[in-house]
């Protein structure tokens, strides 16, 4: 009769144990959902605010930066096309596009930078 009641304890000490882990592993799991959720999101809104970025950009106006512009292309022997636009809502130049990508210059780099400066920050966005 002891060794059936020490089976009978054995056999309920593993039956909570397992419980036990597959409690962990489902709040494990919800918290992984959890974080994808989040985590698409977030990027979701990124990719919105990117688009609306560029779409409220504009081809950039000035002849003398988009001949520097080709030039710099030629430097870093760039051949893909590649387009410069300028917009009032950024504070620093960004690339934006994987297959068509853009180089999207802030409107007071523009006014404010010398040739030369414009040069090094096309050349730097070009590297991306």
């Amino acid at each position: 009769m002891e060794t059936a009641d020490k089976d009978w304890m054995n056999n309920f000490t593993v039956s909570v144990r397992q419980e036990r882990e597959a409690v962990a592993y489902l709040i494990v799991a919800l918290v992984w959902i959890f974080g994808i959720l989040v985590m698409g999101t977030v990027t979701t809104a990124s990719f919105l605010r990117l688009k609306r970025l560029f779409k409220a950009s504009l081809p950039l106006q000035d002849a003398g930066i988009r001949r520097l512009f080709e030039e710099c292309k030629k430097e870093a022997g760039i051949k893909k096309k590649i387009e410069i636009y300028s917009s009032a809502y950024i504070k620093s130049p960004i690339v934006l596009g994987t297959f068509k990508p853009v180089v999207i210059l802030p409107i007071q780099a523009v006014k404010e930078q010398s040739r030369e400066e414009i040069r090094y920050i096309l050349l730097h966005e070009l590297m991306h």
